[in-house]
């Protein structure tokens, strides 16, 4: 958008021409000024669509710090929660894609039919790119050489603890193995304390975190690529039903007429010794009894009887896409003050999340215990759900809400997963 003015030469030919020659040159550049100020002055806004309920805050005020110092530019943050992907599939038939839109689903196969269309472009040039480490770089490089999402926040799946609760029951660790698990689930109900706060209610808290966790732990030998292929089944995870059930019938009376702020509820108020969930779930507990975030921590779900395989689920949490190619460097502009600029501290702040820039936050005990299963080198990253079909947490939500609520056998979920990929393939 900004060019460089022309340097400004005056020629003397003979003094009686000096006024007149520089007058002339002064108002050449009056007029090409004003013209490089109306450029600079050209009025963009960017639509920015994302689902992360616990950083709006956050994304609000670096959109305001943002725009005070770029008043031409104009950031319009839109959160939708359950209903993301529909609103999203209507603003695209409508054609009319925000310019900064968050994938909730950002492999290559779900990408794929955006970018064959030219709704979203490629990424590369961005300078936060371009600071991504090596490792991260190359996991977000797609077949034909680019990269089309930024990545924002990192995020964990798992299982959040009171470790209070715990040694009041006679449990001295976190149990590492499924029978382990049993065991610990025995004691803490002996003990009058129910030991899963569920929010069936909402289906993303069973399948994006319930079910994704364990699918990616049974997810052998390549199994999206030979999904994709026709060639596999999800009848190869049935094992992960051990834990749904345990999960199923240890948490409170009604899980599925519970939502999810019902569920951070019961764990805040100690009635409730563990919530499935992720950091974000912390943050919302710390707001009702900071002294509960105090005393728990986060470990993986303990599926197998492998303390090796359960181990933390460990992925990126927000990607964004980029429909505008006319405002790319604004949009790199935008990313450049969040990641480097004045942007930096208000993420320290209000976003408190672990990022793939290294920026630094004050982290809560469960944050702390996530990272230090990640110096460890103790957890698993997402080989399946990357490369599943667009909007497959939705699937997921639906198949095991059902299940939860015994509309439908273990087999019929599975079969109900089968079929929905075989309808993406196909499309």
């Amino acid at each position: 958008m900004k060019r460089l003015l022309c340097s400004l030469i005056v020629v003397c030919v003979a003094a009686s021409f000096v006024w007149a020659g520089g007058q002339q040159e002064a108002d050449k550049a009056a007029e090409e000024g004003s013209g490089e100020k109306a450029e600079k002055a050209e009025k963009v806004t960017l639509e920015l669509y994302h689902y992360k309920d616990v950083i709006v805050e956050g994304m609000n005020e670096l959109a305001e710090a943002y725009m005070a110092e770029n008043p031409n530019i104009t950031i319009k943050n839109e959160m939708i929660s359950t209903e993301y992907n529909t609103v999203l599939k209507s603003r695209d038939s409508a054609c009319n894609l925000p310019d900064i839109w968050a994938a909730s689903t950002p492999g290559e196969k779900a990408l794929k039919p955006y970018i064959e269309s030219n709704k979203i472009y490629p990424v590369n040039d961005l300078k936060v790119i371009g600071q991504l480490t090596e490792d991260v770089s190359s996991s977000l490089t797609f077949s034909d050489g680019n990269i089309y999402t930024i990545p924002f926040l990192n995020t964990a799946r798992g299982i959040i603890y009171n470790t209070k609760l715990f040694k009041e029951a006679g449990i001295d660790s976190f149990p590492e193995t499924f029978s382990e698990m049993e065991g610990a689930v025995k004691k803490l109900k002996d003990n009058g304390i129910i030991p899963f706060a569920a929010a069936g209610k909402d289906g993303w808290t069973l399948g994006s975190l319930v079910y994704q966790c364990g699918a990616e732990l049974y997810a052998k030998n390549n199994f999206a690529e030979r999904m994709w292929a026709g060639d596999a089944s999800h009848d190869e995870m049935m094992g992960i039903f051990n834990f749904i059930d345990l999960f199923k019938n240890n948490s409170q009376k009604k899980p599925m007429d519970t939502d999810y702020m019902g569920s951070v509820a019961l764990y805040a108020q100690e009635k409730a010794a563990m919530l499935i969930q992720g950091p974000w779930a912390a943050v919302a507990v710390s707001d009702l009894a900071p002294e509960v975030v105090e005393v728990s921590r986060m470990e993986g779900i303990p599926y197998t009887e492998d303390a090796e395989v359960n181990q933390l689920y460990f992925d990126y949490d927000v990607f964004f896409c980029v429909s505008t190619k006319e405002h790319m460097e604004a949009v790199g502009d935008y990313f450049d003050f969040i990641v480097n600029g004045e942007g930096r501290d208000i993420f320290k702040e209000k976003i408190k999340a672990i990022n793939p820039y290294g920026i630094d936050f004050e982290a809560n005990p469960v944050v702390q215990s996530i990272q230090e299963q990640l110096k460890n080198n103790e957890t698993v990253s997402d080989t399946l759900y990357v490369n599943a079909p667009d909007g497959w947490w939705q699937t997921q939500a639906i198949v095991m809400q059902e299940y939860m609520g015994g509309q439908i056998t273990k087999s019929e979920m599975m079969k109900k997963l089968d079929d929905e990929w075989l309808k993406a393939a196909d499309q």
